[in-house]
């Protein structure tokens, strides 16, 4: 039987977890900015563009972590020999892909 948990983000690669990590250290100076930015009563409009920045790096992390998800999947269930196993590594890609489509 083939396990079609994920493999960790160190399956994409020490470049691809780095990356992310920047990434991610990124929006941590992003949101940092943003309670001094509250804190300071600064203008709402540089508020809400700071906001749309952090959600579309949080977006770009998601997409890298969801890529490597579903190549991990794609790889397992061409490894499956057995069909429920390949049947069970589908219907979880296609679960993971609805909960990011909506």
């Amino acid at each position: 039987m083939v396990d079609a948990r994920p493999a960790g983000l160190t399956a994409a690669g020490p470049r691809s977890k780095a990356a992310l990590i920047r990434r991610l250290r990124r929006v941590e100076g992003q949101v940092q900015g943003l309670q001094k930015m509250v804190a300071t009563e600064r203008d709402r409009e540089e508020i809400l563009v700071l906001i749309a920045q952090v959600r579309g790096a949080l977006h770009g992390v998601a997409a890298l972590v969801l890529q490597t998800q579903l190549v991990e999947g794609a790889k397992a269930s061409l490894l499956a020999d057995d069909p429920v196993d390949r049947d069970r590594i589908v219907a979880n890609i296609l679960r993971l892909l609805k909960s990011w489509a909506t």
